[in-house]
């Protein structure tokens, strides 16, 4: 399930306080009279790429690493926007930036095959 800021927000009390650092810097160097720092806001771990997710998927990663042993492989996966299917969406003087909707398609769809190589086709081993 989902949870909208607004929801997140109202329930900031709930959460544990953690205190930033620049809010911390903020503290030490004092605040004048009449003026505030704002309001600290909470990512929960369902905003990726927040420090909640980001604590959240090490932990997935080492829950795995117990129950599987740790990987002997390690990839990245990076798209190319001269990729020729990328290119024969471009009409002249389009940028791959232009068509977002079909450079994502093109990159899961090139991921699937990777993943398929390498789990069916074995193109890894000896």
């Amino acid at each position: 399930m989902s949870v909208g800021p607004v929801q997140v927000k109202s329930h900031q009390e709930n959460m544990r306080a953690i205190l930033p650092k620049a809010l911390i810097e903020a503290l030490e160097k004092g605040v004048p009279e009449g003026h505030t720092l704002g309001r600290v806001f909470l990512a929960t771990k369902n905003w990726k790429g927040s420090r909640r997710h980001m604590q959240q998927a090490y932990a997935d990663a080492r829950a795995i690493f117990s129950h599987l042993g740790r990987p002997h492989l390690f990839f990245t996966w990076t798209g190319n926007p001269k990729w020729p299917e990328i290119q024969d969406t471009l009409l002249p003087a389009q940028s791959f930036i232009n068509q977002p909707l079909a450079v994502t398609r093109i990159f899961w769809e090139k991921l699937e095959q990777l993943q398929y190589d390498i789990t069916k086709r074995c193109v890894l081993h000896r």
